[in-house]
């Protein structure tokens, strides 16, 4: 290990002793004070706006018994590009917690793109700022660098991001161990629109004051090249077709197109950027949850009503399982969640029966006219 030397002010040669966080929430407080320093090693100039402290994401089936339960992320950021970045802070001394703290935030990752949405997360960036009578967009345009930035585009890019599943995870710790290392590469390896950071933040003391020692570790050369913040090519609603026929067989052409002039003549249709991209609507007049429908790459055909609970029309969990029974008449299918009122999924079996397909869309038709603006 490198020894921080000093020099003092009678020119004085001294060195610096590693100083440790008393607690978790010192160091949680710094980085909330200074989030540049999770690119303090890094040449790409990211930029990060803080959320909310101790953001509230709703874990879904938490237990053997498949309850819900409720985490707490100690630092919700985004980046200039919009991407959701979910910060989890560890001292090296806590055991327990750092065996845990993978588990945890890939629960995050994984509950909170069906909870959020760009307009949750504006409101938790706003309300504080509001309170105070501070102005959130000229906070926004302080943190973009530009003059009069267009709140509504930055938080519909942060919707995307959140629908596509674009995230960033942070490990922050003051000495990151070699197994988190082990872990964070082995993520990154296996995930697309995932990027996985180790930072470690050493504080070291002397006669003159603290310095910090910052470094990310667990990042493969290819990641730090390219990062999934990178925004993908989006292939066009055609080029997908095409695509997703060449896979899935001509049988399944009636059922695709049919969603596809449906999903055109209600709104705008699109193709996320993911690896292997859905197919997506996006309803014009809607402005909370305005993605109702999707054809997952697999096939599978979904409706969101897990994500929909967030339009005033649809917050009653009675109203969604209404939703849910007669989409379910339509056709065998599922719940994601193993709940009457979760996502209905039908099998990729589906798109070959064509008027199978037209029966979930009448009915898919009817919940949208219900949505609130």
């Amino acid at each position: 290990m490198a020894t921080l030397m000093q020099i003092d002010g009678d020119g004085r040669l001294s060195p610096m002793q590693v100083e440790p966080y008393g607690t978790e929430a010192e160091l949680q407080a710094l980085l909330a004070q200074h989030p540049d320093l999770l690119s303090a090693d890094d040449d790409g100039g990211k930029r990060w706006l803080l959320i909310r402290r101790e953001m509230s994401v709703p874990i879904q089936g938490s237990d053997i018994a498949g309850g819900d339960a409720t985490g707490y992320i100690d630092h919700l950021f985004v980046d200039q590009d919009g991407v959701p970045t979910i910060v989890e802070v560890k001292r090296a001394t806590n055991t327990e917690a750092r065996r845990q703290v993978a588990g945890q935030i890939l629960d995050y990752a994984a509950n909170a793109p069906l909870h959020w949405s760009g307009g949750l997360l504006r409101q938790a960036f706003e309300a504080p700022l509001v309170a105070e009578g501070q102005e959130p967009g000229a906070a926004l345009s302080d943190f973009l660098g530009v003059e009069d930035a267009d709140p509504e585009a930055f938080w519909d890019l942060v919707e995307t991001n959140l629908r596509e599943g674009r995230l960033r995870l942070v490990f922050v710790m003051d000495i990151v161990p070699p197994s988190l290392q082990r872990i964070v590469e082995f993520l990154n390896r296996q995930m697309i629109s995932v990027d996985v950071m180790a930072v470690e933040i050493r504080r070291h003391s002397g006669s003159s004051g603290n310095v910090l020692e910052v470094q990310r570790k667990g990042e493969t050369a290819s990641r730090r090249r390219s990062p999934a913040s990178v925004r993908r090519e989006r292939p066009t609603p055609e080029v997908w077709r095409d695509h997703f026929l060449g896979h899935h067989g001509s049988e399944v052409a009636a059922g695709i197109d049919a969603i596809i002039s449906f999903m055109r003549e209600r709104g705008e249709i699109f193709a996320t950027a993911a690896q292997s991209p859905s197919l997506g609507l996006k309803l014009p007049n809607v402005s909370r949850a305005p993605y109702p429908l999707f054809v997952k790459w697999t096939g599978s055909i979904t409706i969101s009503l897990s994500y929909l609970m967030r339009n005033d029309a649809l917050t009653d969990a009675a109203v969604r399982a209404h939703w849910a029974e007669r989409l379910l008449a339509c056709a065998p299918g599922r719940s994601r969640f193993g709940a009457p009122n979760g996502d209905v999924v039908f099998a990729p079996e589906v798109l070959r029966e064509t008027a199978t397909v037209l029966s979930i869309l009448r009915v898919v038709e009817e919940l949208i006219s219900v949505l609130e603006p």
